[in-house]
């Protein structure tokens, strides 16, 4: 393929009501290799938050860079353009304007009104998702405002070949075209539409989960009727294990329908088919991966692999679908890939409204007007960057109360106006099963989150991060070539940040000179800020500016060795403690006496499974968190 490489292609990829439920963010029971594959190419974010957990308020926010208050579209029966009008210009749209071509390949508006959006090729159109849905079965649900007809965990299988199916279709349509000859960048969209509810998997990927020993009798179609097709059991699927009466310390209306309350057994099936419709998503994720190697276009193209929302499985007491301001409905898995960023993840909190001003700074375009998210590009150089303190999502109900939830890195917060409010404590309670707001003890931080939103967005922002120019010798004759440089908000490995020339002619001048720490050779002797003394006062510094820098892992990601390395301005007892994504203990390193200044710890986890973990750090000072990724 022929590429203009002045500008980066981009590979937008969307997932339809798709959780955090995915073996590269930990959970080793859904096998996503091409995930898994896609973010060894990338950064994982393990904390990005949509802004509407309904398809199309999030979408219309994704894609316009706006917030729901400023789109007012706050249900899925609201045509966008009937609201926006021309105001608005969409992401795609953006890109078309600087010269990409661009193509759509399935769902990435809200079904209905895909032609709000303009493309130079779309499919299919905007009549057939929204008219015929014999194809698309899983689109039948989630059409009304608030998703109370149809109570969710629906499921049935399919035994077609992926080839027939919607979304192995558009995987193959893209597949195509990006084999054709493209002169121009491009700005290519896939959007899946699994794993919507209700499930309907096909049954080679229902056989990937579940007990082999156990056949039995699988239904067809919605009603359950059966004919001779036969699969695994579900027996080994884990269910949530939300404690019994969870709902009676939350406010009536944060549910949105009647609890859909299902047998151990059918509530295992249920989620045995979510599963396998994220598996046979992620193996048609796998034929675009494959021609992205084949092409080599890792070295110009962005892949961004995003959800619109979560979705609900049962939790909180029979709790499907979505449309709530829980995590498990706000959470969705995001990776990006950009040539040149290496691998690494990141657990700064990031918003869904944010992909639109990140992509165009990526690639070199002028700042949208009026964008309501923040470019997250500084965090592609340096995940332990400050970040947003905080992210905003928000519902409407029926009955125009509009509900208001805010995240930081340790609470989130919810304001039902007058019904009622919520707090949770993420780091005691990952699954918000134990509303805090009216406990005293959390008073000060019901304050202090309730602030936070009433402050709104705009004071939760980012630091302001800038791009400079860092040198490295490449050709040995000194800093002073623009060829020797590179942009970036970091320093990377080995560059300076001074395009001095040690060789003046009169080396004997600098050779032995006291090295200072300003990224400089300052003594000429081939070595950059690398002694002891050096080194320390860098990382004493980085630590003192950033708070999460009291707690690092390296490498990130491993394959199971790290180093932890964390700060202390005393002498004292530290704990650390390891946490997989479902918040049960894997490690922990108790009364570890630690030296005032810099402590560094090597730690062998080798024995644990592939995914995200958290590390925890506390002593009588300091408490700090952060995450990182085990890969084999």
């Amino acid at each position: 393929m022929s590429t203009n490489t002045s500008r980066y292609n981009i590979l937008f990829i969307a997932t339809d009501d798709m959780n955090d439920r995915c073996s590269f963010l930990g959970n080793n029971e859904v096998l996503t290799p091409n995930l898994r594959r896609l973010a060894s190419h990338g950064i994982v974010f393990t904390h990005v938050y949509c802004q509407y957990p309904m398809c199309n308020p999030s979408r219309t926010s994704l894609l316009s860079g706006w917030r729901p208050d400023k789109t007012q579209i706050f249900s899925n029966s609201i045509r966008p353009s009937s609201i926006l009008g021309s105001d608005v210009v969409y992401l795609p749209e953006y890109f078309k304007q600087y010269g990409y071509h661009t193509e759509r390949y399935g769902k990435i508006m809200h079904s209905l009104y895909e032609n709000d959006c303009k493309w130079d090729y779309a499919e299919p159109p905007e009549s057939s998702i929204g008219g015929d849905l014999s194809k698309v079965t899983n689109l039948i649900a989630g059409n009304s405002d608030d998703s109370v007809t149809n109570g969710g965990g629906d499921w049935w299988i399919i035994n077609n070949a992926d080839s027939s199916t919607n979304d192995g279709e558009e995987a193959r349509h893209l597949l195509a075209r990006m084999q054709q000859s493209q002169k121009q960048p491009f700005f290519y969209a896939l959007g899946f539409h699994s794993p919507h509810n209700p499930f309907n998997p096909s049954l080679y990927y229902w056989n990937l989960n579940g007990d082999p020993s156990v056949q039995k009798l699988l239904p067809v179609k919605k009603d359950g009727t059966t004919s001779n097709l036969t699969g695994n059991g579900s027996g080994p699927i884990i269910i949530p294990q939300t404690p019994v009466g969870d709902r009676n310390d939350v406010p009536a209306i944060a549910f949105p329908n009647t609890p859909v309350i299902k047998t151990d057994d059918e509530w295992k099936d249920a989620i045995h088919a979510y599963d396998a419709e994220v598996e046979r998503m992620d193996a048609q994720l796998g034929l675009i991966l494959d021609e992205m190697d084949k092409q080599h276009l890792w070295e110009n193209t962005i892949i961004v692999f995003w959800s619109d929302h979560g979705q609900h499985l049962g939790e909180h007491e029979g709790l499907w679908l979505k449309n709530t301001l829980f995590e498990e409905s706000l959470h969705v898995p995001f990776i990006i890939c950009v040539p040149g960023k290496k691998p690494a993840v990141c657990s700064k909190l990031i918003e869904s409204v944010d992909i639109y001003a990140t992509l165009a700074e990526l690639c070199g375009l002028p700042k949208p007007y009026e964008m309501e998210g923040s470019s997250f590009a500084p965090l592609l150089d340096n995940p332990e960057f400050i970040w947003k303190r905080a992210v905003f999502s928000q519902v409407k109900r029926t009955n125009r109360i509009m509900g208001r939830s805010v995240r930081t890195a340790q609470y989130r917060y919810t304001s039902w106006d007058t019904a009622g409010e919520e707090l949770y404590d993420h780091y005691a309670d990952p699954h918000e099963y134990t509303n805090l707001a009216r406990n005293t003890r959390y008073a000060s931080v019901l304050n202090q989150m309730r602030t936070i939103l009433v402050d709104g967005w705009k004071k939760s922002l980012p630091p302001v991060y800038k791009l400079q120019r860092f040198y490295k010798d490449y050709d040995k004759d000194g800093y002073g070539n623009l060829s020797d440089s590179v942009l970036a908000y970091a320093k990377p490995k080995g560059y300076v940040t001074k395009n001095t020339d040690c060789n003046d002619g009169n080396a004997n001048v600098h050779t032995g000179a006291t090295e200072i720490c300003d990224g400089v050779d300052n003594n000429c002797d081939g070595r950059i800020d690398e002694n002891k003394v050096c080194n320390s006062i860098i990382a004493s510094a980085e630590l003192n500016v950033n708070s999460s820098k009291h707690l690092s892992v390296y490498p990130n990601p491993s394959k199971g060795n790290i180093t932890v390395t964390f700060m202390s301005n005393t002498v004292g007892r530290i704990s650390l403690h390891i946490y997989n994504v479902n918040g049960k203990t894997v490690f922990t390193s108790d009364d570890m006496l630690a030296a005032k200044g810099i402590t560094v710890k090597k730690i062998n986890l080798y024995k644990l499974e592939p995914g995200v973990y958290y590390l925890s750090l506390h002593n009588n000072e300091i408490e700090d968190h952060t995450s990182f990724i085990i890969a084999r």
